[in-house]
């Protein structure tokens, strides 16, 4: 497994509304995402990374009703350490492919069953699979 250190980044809700809907599209192939609370957590980690191996993909899809607007939806064990916290909980990164956090390989979203109090969490630890995310190297300015 990588561990790559993060600082949870408090969104605005909007994937509470967006996840609502799109639960229930998973559960028939991703049966874990039933556990989910709906809404992600956000972080912004360490190193940069893009998920090359996903455990679930969903091809492109339309979630929301009456729209024909379509997306295409990627899923990856994981696990999240909380600073504050003394176990490792299992989650799920979840790349939503127009999402735009996906312009910034230092911002991801996961989903998990409900973490209390996480308004309060601050940092935390991602654990991910060897071979299954690609770290993105650091360039170093020449001199």
């Amino acid at each position: 497994m990588l561990k790559i250190n993060a600082e949870v980044v408090h969104g605005m809700g909007i994937a509470c509304k967006n996840l609502k809907l799109q639960i229930p599209l998973f559960v028939g192939e991703f049966p874990e995402a039933a556990e989910c609370f709906p809404g992600t957590i956000n972080l912004r980690l360490e190193n940069p990374v893009t998920l090359v191996r996903p455990d679930h993909r969903f091809g492109t899809m339309t979630w929301v009703p009456g729209s024909k607007r379509r997306e295409v939806f990627e899923f990856l064990k994981v696990g999240l350490n909380f600073s504050e916290r003394p176990s490792v909980q299992k989650a799920w990164l979840y790349v939503a492919h127009n999402s735009p956090h996906r312009d910034d390989p230092h911002i991801h979203e996961v989903i998990a069953p409900e973490v209390k109090d996480l308004e309060s969490l601050s940092y935390c630890q991602l654990f991910l699979p060897r071979g299954s995310v690609s770290i993105i190297a650091k360039t170093i300015p020449q001199a």
